[in-house]
């Protein structure tokens, strides 16, 4: 037996229909939050990074980062 739209299902199957759909729904709801989450983590992670080469790449940052010296002192 061939149904061609929801409209001609009996109702048992509309029913186990929408509840497929909205368990589908809650899914792909959910995996889109862990995504967000994923990209939050990244941008986050990335800040850091950036944040450590430029430190590293500007020595006296580096040191002063560090606590080796506090103040630069030019005579």
């Amino acid at each position: 037996m061939h149904f061609a739209t929801m409209g001609q299902l009996p109702d048992s199957m509309k029913q186990s229909q929408a509840d497929l759909y909205l368990e589908t729904y809650q899914v792909l709801d959910l995996e889109m939050s862990r995504l967000r989450e994923i990209q939050r983590w990244q941008a986050s992670a990335s800040s850091k990074v950036q944040d450590v080469l430029y430190i590293l790449y500007n020595p006296l940052l580096f040191y002063q980062k560090l606590g080796r010296i506090q103040t630069l002192h030019i005579k």
